[in-house]
């Protein structure tokens, strides 16, 4: 080893690097002389890298097994000297060699051959027994398991090196191994595994490179199975008994005496099976038969030993097959003389016949058995004093209690396995009936059993040693009764334990096989397979059915995963709490017995070590399980959308869509197939169900819901469809049949006729326009026709009848036109009489025009005007009339009639009955103001009637001058209102808006006259009092109660427009509480509303009202000083309140933290109180409000202050941080135990970097707070 590492060491430091990875490390040696002495330093030795050995099998794996001590004193042989001379030891030996040279027994005899000629009988027989079977394992000083142990190196388990007895050719795996064809060979090989059950084991030959490697060239570990658990099944891998395999660290020598021994009792087996066969095929015919009197004395002898036996009712066909099994042993044993003699006789004739050898017994002196000197009655006593088991009821009834425990050691606790997979609901009550029946089993029935069987046993024992009706308990403790209890007990106690463990571990296992392929998955896993396959199967059944649900929650499953853990654990530790209250048998035994307590029996511990790992290892191997339900329940992600969608919301916006975008029936036609496809597709890649460990899932639902929405999708979409043919289809018959309901329509005048007429030729136009619809529409229905839509009656009678209606109509129209010709003839002869009777009215109205010339009684004003109203009514309708019936003369084609005259009656008639009219308006408004009340007389209605009548009354005097009679009335009624017209400023100074009862007192104070404004004051009555003497006086009052009117109107008005205006409060997050939303209309208002009251304050006339202008000018200022506060707080606390909600933040600034949560708490009140009252006026003129936001206002700018400190003084202590905004500062210190927090801000904290990749991160393998880790990240940029 000197020479090999002197030969690549160098002076070149650079040429030394390159083997920087076989440098040879230095272990200390456990030299224990250098360790105890001082005064020699410690010993080193190099530690060789394992070039002699295979790189597939551990060093340890070839150390043979010593008895030397591991401390071993000075001048003795070192354990790992003694090793390793062991080691060389068995290196030199051969098997093969060893079994020829020392036992004479070479390769092929090891393996049985079939004897192909096996009628020949001068042939030897051939070795046809397995070898395997006649193994003696005591020449095995090791265990399987430490065997096995040899390949453990760290955490993996490497392969044993070994040699074994394998097929030369790896290809006669399927061949019968005691073929001929098979030739066998003692090769090197790694063993990998044992299996308990066939006491075989898994070896795997080593290649040319003497290496144990997959197919894929990897190293073969722990056992030969891959990630989930299964063997590689590699053509050069057998599974091999003991006695075909070697291990490099076994003793050759002793093994090839092991295969030496069980090749010799293979032998003599096969030897002896031959020999008796031929002793069975011999004749019995010539062999004397056994004496009967022998027989009989046999049989004598027999009975007497057994005197129970005479009354025995089949004793005597026992006896007789008994005999008969003599005689036949007899004529066996005459046979075994005769072939023994001739064999002897004739040895090479019956060389195959070997008889087996039995060795001579020497005759005994004595026909009785020597048996060493002793005292038997002593030690009969003495034993007879310890033992318990002296009487036959004792050992009857530990007997009976022992079939007990091994029938409750059979009743296990828990249910498994589970042969189909049920809902988590019902495994938990399976489970928990199990559980529950098992415990009330061992609590009740086990114990009463085990008592009552003891009891009837020994009930008739008496007093003595097993008196079960002692009552002193003194007694009771030196009786071989307590003994004997106690022993059951312990019997019962170990049944109980090989119960609970027996179901605890059954569970689990039952539990691991449904997850086999679960263990080894990453975190991260991602399903690979399509939705139908799975590749992490149970090695039985599933367990636990589950069913998988997408709702407005995404892609989950209708039992929380963290659920089943649980509930398994809950089963688990129920089942060890059902047995802790077991009582123990003595009270039920020894009853008489007074006892203080119920003693129990010791169960098993619910935090017992065995119970912890168990417990520990079902949790683990359930999370294992879930990892592959989320892998799986992620691929549905894409079908959340679809899920969720609603019909109705689909069918809006689709229509939405069709009805914008002008969308055809062909592209419905599409939309409906696309869902119809996707259907089918779902059904496609949906499975109904699928396995997942210990996971039945149960997709069928969701698959079938999904296809039922896309169905119904499309269904909506020919629904659709459907309606808008309905739509087209009804307006089509909606055409047809608003054409024949003006056909149908009877013709009451020529008019009507001429119409019909122009109406009827018009009709094949618009037939052809329906005829391309209905066209169109019954193309689109064909659309629906592809799917096998059915219409309902109401659509199918609508598409057929709007087929019909061209047909319907052309048979109709023929019909009308008969009818209108004969109406036509009908209409032309009603004209010309209907010309006369008008031409006579018409004489009568000239008549009656000229006669009101002679109306001049002005007393009859109001006769004399409805009389001109009715007149002229009657002249307006002849006039329509004529224009009537000049209009049917030139549908008839007749001459035109003449009918000026009516126009010149109407020109003629028009004075007087504005004359008339006026006269009668004029006396009825004169009579109203001086006779109704003066409130409810209209000034400007007055004013109005005055003036327009004085017109009328001056143009009639002008117009009428050559009829004085009628020209007198106009004169009059003139000369009446210019009367009247002074007292018309009056009128409206009296009924002024604002004249109040000050006012009146006012007037009253000012004229002297005491006028009350009582319901029965007339406008005559004031006359009476001569208050228009008073005008200028009662005027100037009018005007003063005018403006006080319009001042207070304003006032009234801005109180009513607040009292509906409230404030917007809206939920704030998750924060509990309420932010306010101002609108601008509000601040726009309020201003408004300030500067008007301001404006009401400086009027002159304000007076009256002076103290609610001011009180609400003071609401208002509060309201508005209120709101500036307000937004003012709301703008602080919406900045700071996600930073104080950071417990770094908090902790980092305790006393602005302090004073934030001191602020918030006056905030939520007022927010609170906000939004049950929003109303602006009524909540915002409180001055406690105000000074609470002021409050508010003074906290946050204190607690802003602090915190703009804090930031400098951060800055400061990392100068880098002045990089970074305010914001972005405090997000990460609102994070300062995770340094990852300042990744989004290195690339403006430091140049040139944009983010800490892994290795700093696994340079700074810890995670201290985040200062020490900049400052830390900072030296090493620098470095």
């Amino acid at each position: 080893m000197r020479g090999y590492y002197s030969d690549i060491l160098t002076s070149n430091s650079g040429e030394c690097s390159k083997f920087e990875e076989n440098i040879v490390p230095i272990v200390e040696n456990a030299f224990n002389e250098s360790k105890d002495s001082s005064n020699i330093p410690s010993g080193t030795k190099f530690k060789c890298w394992l070039i002699i050995y295979s790189q597939s099998f551990p060093e340890s794996s070839y150390d043979p097994k010593v008895f030397v001590p591991f401390y071993v004193p000075p001048g003795h042989c070192p354990r790992k000297v003694a090793i390793d001379r062991k080691r060389r030891e068995f290196e030199r030996y051969s098997i093969e060699t060893l079994l020829l040279d020392k036992h004479n027994i070479s390769t092929t005899d090891l393996i049985p051959k079939p004897n192909e000629d096996y009628r020949d009988s001068s042939k030897a027989w051939e070795h046809y027994l397995f070898l395997e079977d006649f193994d003696n394992e005591d020449y095995d000083y090791r265990t399987p398991s430490e065997w096995l142990s040899l390949g453990q190196d760290g955490n993996v388990r490497k392969p044993v090196p070994a040699l074994a007895l394998l097929p030369i050719s790896d290809d006669n795996h399927d061949d019968d191994i005691r073929s001929r064809g098979v030739k066998w060979y003692w090769q090197r090989c790694g063993v990998l595994d044992y299996d308990m059950k066939t006491r075989r084991w898994f070896v795997q030959k080593t290649d040319s490179s003497d290496r144990i490697l997959d197919k894929e060239g990897h190293p073969v570990v722990n056992g030969g199975m891959d990630s989930h658990g299964y063997y590689c099944h590699l053509d050069s891998q057998y599974w091999i008994p003991r006695i075909q395999l070697m291990f490099l660290a076994e003793d050759p020598v002793i093994f090839a005496e092991r295969v030496a021994s069980a090749y010799k009792a293979r032998n003599e087996a096969e030897s002896t099976i031959i020999y008796n066969l031929y002793l069975d095929c011999m004749p019995t015919s010539g062999i004397a038969k056994l004496d009967q009197g022998v027989l009989d004395e046999i049989t004598e002898l027999v009975l007497n030993g057994s005197p129970q036996l005479k009354n025995d009712k089949g004793l005597d066909k026992v006896i007789q097959l008994l005999q008969r099994e003599i005689t036949t042993d007899h004529w066996r044993s005459m046979n075994d003389i005769i072939m023994r003699k001739i064999c002897a006789k004739n040895l090479p004739e019956y060389a195959f016949i070997k008889p087996p050898n039995i060795p001579k017994q020497k005759a005994r002196w004595k026909g009785t058995v020597e048996i060493p000197q002793f005292d038997f009655k002593a030690t009969k006593e003495k034993f007879t004093f310890n033992t318990m088991f002296t009487r036959p009821e004792v050992i009857t009834a530990s007997a009976l209690a022992q079939l007990e425990c091994l029938s409750a050691k059979e009743k296990y606790l828990l249910n498994f396995p589970i042969i189909k997979a049920v809902r988590i609901e019902e495994f938990e009550q399976l489970q928990t009936q199990t559980c529950q029946q098992t415990s009330s089993y061992l609590k009740t029935t086990w114990i009463e059993n085990i008592s009552r069987q003891i009891r009837l046993n020994l009930r008739e024992s008496g007093k003595g040693w097993f008196n079960i009706y002692e009552t002193d308990y003194y007694v009771y403790s030196k009786s071989k009764l307590k003994k004997f209890l106690d022993s059951i007990r312990f019997c019962m106690q170990d049944a109980l334990r090989y119960n609970v463990f027996g179901s605890l571990n059954g569970f689990v296992n039952m539990i691991e096989d449904t997850c086999v392929d679960c263990l080894d998955l990453p975190k991260d896993y991602e399903w690979l397979d399509d939705l139908h396959s799975s590749r992490i199967l149970p090695k039985h059944n599933p367990i636990f059915l589950v069913d998988l649900i997408i709702d407005s929650d995404g892609v989950h499953y209708n039992i929380n995963l963290e659920d089943f853990e649980k509930c398994c654990i809950q089963v688990f530790d129920k089942a060890i709490n059902s047995v802790q209250n077991i009582s123990q048998i003595e009270r039920f035994v020894v009853e008489g017995m007074s006892w203080s307590e119920d003693p129990l029996i010791e169960a098993v511990g619910i935090r017992e070590p065995e119970v912890e790992i168990l417990r520990k290892k079902l949790r683990s191997i359930l999370q294992s399980a879930y990892i592959p339900m989320n892998a799986y329940s992620n691929q549905y992600k894409s079908y959340i959308e679809l899920s969720n969608l609603e019909i109705t919301s689909y069918v809006s916006d689709f229509q939405r869509v069709y009805e914008s975008q002008s969308l055809s029936a062909y592209d419905l036609k599409i939309e409906a197939t696309k869902q119809f496809e996707e259907s089918r597709v779902i059904e496609t890649v949906m499975p109904t169900t699928i396995t997942i460990g210990p996971f039945l899932v149960n997709v069928e639902t969701l698959r079938g819901r999904l296809m039922k929405k896309r169905i119904d999708m499309a269904k909506a979409i020919l629904d659709l469809l459907a309606s808008q043919l309905r739509k087209h289809s009804d307006n089509i018959c909606d055409v047809f049949e608003g054409i024949a309901r003006k056909l149908y329509e009877k013709p009451n005048t020529i008019e009507e006729l001429t119409s019909m007429h122009e109406y009827i030729s018009n009709i094949p136009d618009l037939l052809e326009e329906q005829q391309e619809c209905i066209e169109k529409v019954l193309n689109q229905y064909d659309f629906i026709d592809e799917f096998c839509y059915n219409l309902n009656d109401d659509d199918f009678t609508v598409k057929w009848t709007a087929l019909a209606w061209p047909n319907k109509i052309g048979k109709l129209v023929e019909e009308i036109e008969k009818s209108l010709e004969e109406d036509e003839e009908r209409f032309r002869k009603l004209q010309i009489s209907d010309l006369a009777a008008f031409s006579d009215k018409i004489d009568s109205l000239t008549m009656m025009v000229s006669s009101t010339a002679a109306y001049t009684d002005i007393g009859k004003a109001h006769e004399i005007a409805n009389e001109v109203r009715r007149l002229h009514k009657q002249l307006l309708e002849a006039q329509q009339t004529a224009l009537l019936f000049n209009s049917r003369e030139r549908l008839f084609d007749m001459p035109i009639t003449n009918f000026d005259r009516i126009t010149t009656l109407l020109k003629d008639f028009e004075p007087f009955r504005v004359m008339w009219i006026a006269v009668s308006d004029w006396l009825k408004t004169q009579d109203a103001v001086m006779t109704d009340p003066l409130s409810s007389l209209d000034p400007v209605a007055i004013e109005k009637q005055v003036t327009e009548g004085y017109k009328v009354m001056h143009k009639s005097i002008r117009v009428f001058s050559e009829l004085p009679g009628v020209q007198e009335v106009a004169n009059q009624i003139k000369m009446a209102i210019e009367e009247f017209k002074p007292f018309v400023p009056l009128i409206q100074a009296l009924r002024s808006p604002g004249m109040t009862s000050r006012m009146w007192e006012m007037i009253s104070d000012r004229t002297g006259i005491l006028v009350v404004p009582k319901a029965s004051l007339t406008f005559a009555k004031c006359l009476e009092m001569h208050l228009q003497d008073h005008i200028d006086v009662i005027t100037e009052v009018a005007d003063i109660a005018g403006k006080e009117y319009s001042l207070e109107s304003a006032l009234n008005k801005m109180m009513h427009d607040w009292e509906s205006i409230n404030f917007e409060v809206q939920p704030y997050k998750q924060t509990g509480t309420y932010i306010l939303k101002v609108a601008e209309e509000i601040n726009q208002q309020l201003d408004d509303h300030i500067i008007l009251t301001q404006a009401m304050s400086f009027s002159p006339y304000k007076k009256p009202f002076e103290e609610r202008i001011s009180a609400w000018e003071s609401r208002l200022q509060i309201t508005q000083e209120v709101i500036d506060e307000w937004i003012n707080c709301q703008k602080s606390w919406l900045y700071l309140e996600p930073i104080f909600s950071s417990e770094d933040i908090v902790r980092q600034l305790p006393v602005e933290g302090k004073r934030f949560g001191t602020m918030e708490k006056i905030w939520r009140k007022i927010m609170r109180i906000t939004h049950d009252h929003p109303n602006v006026i009524t909540l915002c003129p409180d001055s406690r409000i105000l000074n609470n936001l002021r409050e508010c206002n003074n906290l946050l700018e204190q607690v802003q202050r602090g915190l703009s400190e804090y930031l400098e003084m951060k800055r400061q202590a990392f100068p880098r941080f002045f990089f970074l905004s305010d914001d972005e500062l405090l997000e990460i210190l609102s994070q300062t135990k995770d340094p990852t927090a300042v990744q989004p801000h290195l690339k403006k904290c430091f140049e040139n970097i944009a983010k800490v990749g892994e290795y700093i991160q696994l340079y700074i393998f810890f995670k201290p707070l985040l200062f020490c880790w900049l400052r830390r990240l900072n030296a090493i940029l620098i470095q």
